[in-house]
């Protein structure tokens, strides 16, 4: 079972006031708005459950659709070609990529480059003929490898946390780790710390499939408690980080930039004459939910800056400039339920593993902020201002923030330095489209520039029925914002 699936049946296990169902859904650009001066067209349609798009020097796009509709249809994985226009010229890689985790999709020097489960692909944009190019990176879990980026002679990509908050337990693909060995580390998979830490002791506690009581600490492979003062050994590649690699030989030369995210979906370069960012690498995290053996409440999306030479971003002990531990960083402010995290999360770490490089931007708790890209074009305008796609909220987040925040947003660079976010594309009538029964954004997973920087294109995964845990096949689409 591919990991959204995973996470969508344990939620509809464990939630007890959902959103209704979707309703029949036809794209209508209609029902969107965006600023003044700007337009939103439907660029393609009939998409399974898409995750981003790219283009080669032709202007031909390629749309990675990921399969995530149903866990045993491996031919549901496929790259769509289309022209400018948005008319299909050939399906290709049909059934060969990661069927549910087929995550991002890059064109670079010739080749297209897929983000799977563990694996990254390479991909003959003209055949369809597909490779492994990356293998055995530790993402077995709850999340795992980005889009990649390319810059000079390197490759960037960021991979995931296999866990909630770092303790492998009963929620989402825990069942999974705790079968699955890990060839880096030689034991059942668990997340694997970038640098040496140091473990508080805390262990938790669930029940097996016979009832009997086992104990898990972070870090460690499921039913091994670690007492405090454990040393548990960094390795590269390691999860939660984001990592860059030589195009020219990947698998050999992997070097850790950050450290410390959950799940750094989102990666883009700042231009290189940005007034305050100056080409800085720009990470998007998805913050921990209030699920599993340690439950985060509260925690917010992030963006944060990748300052390199290993630089530790906080997870699993550090949220949105707060302390897990801290009661007032886990306090409920609007319904969620909270139980035994209101006191506060424990700590992981006997002592932090270093300083805490924090975000520069938050937003809305579990709002999934995806994937981004910075305007370089005065024909689009808002130039060095990042653009991002938030899919929405799926359960987690206290009960009158949910399905609120699916929209693209603008974030401008203040000097010296903060940040302004603004909605740049969102649903004229709010909530998600399916549920509001209009045409317009429901799971917006990426907002990215064509090659010419002129027009914004916007992945929308589609709807997803959280009730039945199922995504919407056939009704993903890419919308296009310009100039008038």
């Amino acid at each position: 079972m591919n990991r959204l699936l995973q996470t969508l049946a344990w939620i509809a296990a464990v939630a007890a006031a959902l959103p209704a169902a979707a309703l029949a859904y036809s794209p209508n650009a209609a029902d969107l708005s965006v600023p003044p001066g700007y337009k939103v067209e439907l660029y393609v349609k009939g998409l399974n459950t898409p995750m981003g798009i790219t283009w080669d020097e032709k202007g031909e796009a390629y749309v990675l659709e990921s399969g995530w509709q149903k866990a045993s249809d491996n031919e549901a994985t496929a790259i769509q070609v289309f022209d400018k226009a948005g008319k299909h010229l050939r399906t290709l890689a049909k059934g060969k990529l990661d069927p549910g985790a087929s995550l991002g999709i890059t064109y670079h020097a010739g080749s297209l480059y897929v983000s799977g489960t563990n694996t990254i692909w390479k991909v003959n944009p003209n055949s369809g003929e597909v490779a492994v190019w990356v293998k055995d990176l530790p993402t077995f879990g709850d999340h795992n490898v980005s889009k990649v980026q390319f810059k000079g002679e390197y490759v960037y990509f960021g991979l995931g946390s296999d866990t909630n908050s770092s303790v492998v337990g009963e929620d989402v693909a825990g069942p999974t780790l705790a079968k699955t060995m890990d060839p880096n580390t030689g034991e059942l998979a668990h997340d694997v710390p970038c640098k040496d830490i140091v473990l508080s002791g805390v262990s938790y506690t669930t029940k097996d499939d016979k009832g009997k009581e086992i104990h898990t600490s972070p870090y460690r492979p499921y039913g091994v408690a670690a007492p405090r003062g454990t040393v548990v050994k960094g390795h590269v590649p390691c999860t939660s980080s984001v990592e860059r690699a030589k195009i020219s030989d990947p698998q050999n030369t992997m070097e850790v930039l950050d450290w410390g995210f959950r799940n750094p979906f989102g990666l883009a370069f700042a231009p290189a004459n940005h007034p305050v960012l100056h080409g800085a690498l720009l990470v998007s995290n998805n913050g921990p939910d209030m699920r599993g053996s340690r439950p985060i409440a509260n925690a917010p999306d992030e963006l944060h800056v990748s300052y390199g030479g290993a630089a530790w971003h906080g997870w699993p002990d550090s949220f949105g400039f707060l302390l897990a531990n801290w009661k007032q960083g886990s306090v409920e402010v609007t319904g969620t339920q909270l139980g035994d995290n209101a006191k506060g999360a424990q700590l992981v770490f006997d002592h932090l593993p270093g300083v805490i490089h924090q975000p520069i931007a938050l937003f809305p708790i579990d709002s999934s902020a995806d994937g981004m890209d910075f305007s370089h074009n005065k024909a689009f305008g808002e130039v060095n201002d990042l653009f991002i796609a938030l899919w929405g909220q799926i359960g987690f987040a206290p009960v009158d923030l949910q399905e609120s925040a699916s929209n693209v947003l603008r974030v401008h660079f203040l000097e010296p330095a903060g940040t302004e976010l603004t909605p740049f594309v969102w649903n004229t009538k709010p909530g998600v489209a399916s549920l509001a029964g209009t045409g317009g954004l429901n799971h917006p997973i990426e907002a990215r520039f064509d090659p010419s920087g002129a027009v914004l294109y916007v992945t929308d995964f589609g709807p997803v029925d959280v009730h039945a845990f199922r995504p919407s096949p056939g009704e993903g689409v890419v919308w296009k914002v310009s100039h008038k």
